[in-house]
């Protein structure tokens, strides 16, 4: 997103908007903001780092192969 100042106000409205629903964010998802806002995260960083402090994951997406990768194949009466 632009500039430093576009990206604070996307984030106050954004954040405004969880707080009107009932959420109350987190310190580190604050950070993580405040981070985007800054410019040293961005944005999709700052979703996976969200992410896997909320599934418990301790290494990034990256290190995660593909679900095709993941799945076990299976013979099928069409594709074998």
């Amino acid at each position: 997103m632009g500039t430093k100042a576009e990206r604070q106000y996307a984030m106050t409205q954004a954040l405004a908007n969880t707080r009107i629903e009932g959420h109350k964010p987190t310190p580190e998802f604050l950070a993580d903001a405040a981070a985007v806002v800054e410019g040293k995260l961005t944005y999709d960083q700052a979703v996976k780092a969200s992410a896997a402090r909320a599934t418990g994951r301790t290494h990034s997406r990256e290190d995660t192969p593909p679900l095709a990768a993941a799945r076990p194949k299976v013979a099928t009466a069409r594709g074998r």
